[in-house]
């Protein structure tokens, strides 16, 4: 046999064996792969089982949350209207428009106002749900109408004369407590109802205290019970 035939035949062998190897290697790599996903599979299996009371609680969890969405979107459409509800939700989350409210088919189809555009959150609420904001005077339908002198003088009509005017400092509010400045005077006569002053010429008699600084007002009361007797 030539020298290039026997080359070739090796070359052959050593390449199937090579081949073999390699196969061999992945088949062992794979069947120990595989023994690894038994085991996790069969820890995914007990955290199913032990988790699966728990399937119940989250339903649950699950309906009231659905009740409390459709009870809100109910409140939102009833006090402010379908247009402006859809806008508020577009507003506070765009692009929830185009899905619309479960129960109200027709808001899909409702063209949402830019009402994020025009107020704030808050100052919304009242503007669209109260109509008596400062800023929505005229008209919530129209564009934005701040007026931020005609709002803080409106807030300041809800405090006393005193912050009406505007002074440039207002006094501090009193301390009060054990530690306080400015401590009270005592009573003369504590735990007594005091009596009225009888106005002069009215011709009754000054009504007498009921203090004794002797019996206090506990001997006062029961000897007033025994005058009744």
């Amino acid at each position: 046999m030539p020298a290039a035939g026997v080359v070739m035949i090796v070359a052959v062998v050593l390449i199937v064996g090579a081949l073999v190897f390699y196969l061999v290697s992945t088949i062992l790599a794979l069947r120990k792969i595989t023994r690894g996903l038994d085991e996790a599979i069969g820890g995914v299996i007990g955290i199913i089982e032990k988790s699966a009371p728990v399937n119940e609680v989250v339903t649950t969890i699950n309906q009231n949350l659905d009740a409390g969405v459709d009870l809100l979107e109910g409140l939102l459409v009833k006090k402010a209207g379908l247009a402006d509800a859809v806008g508020l939700v577009e507003g506070l989350y765009p692009g929830a428009a185009a899905e619309g409210f479960r129960n109200f088919p027709d808001s899909k189809t409702v063209k949402a106002p830019r009402i994020g555009e025009v107020y704030t959150r808050g100052t919304l609420t009242l503007a669209r749900l109260g109509r008596e904001a400062p800023i929505a005077a005229a008209s919530p339908n129209g564009p934005a109408l701040r007026n931020p002198a005609y709002g803080s003088l409106a807030a300041r009509g809800l405090y006393p004369e005193g912050r009406q005017a505007k002074p440039q400092a207002m006094p501090r509010s009193p301390v009060i407590g054990a530690d306080s400045p400015v401590q009270y005077v005592p009573s003369d006569s504590p735990g007594v109802r005091e009596r009225m002053p009888v106005p002069a010429g009215s011709g009754q008699a000054p009504a007498q205290s009921e203090h004794n600084p002797q019996g206090g007002p506990v001997k006062s009361f029961l000897r007033r019970l025994k005058n009744d007797d």
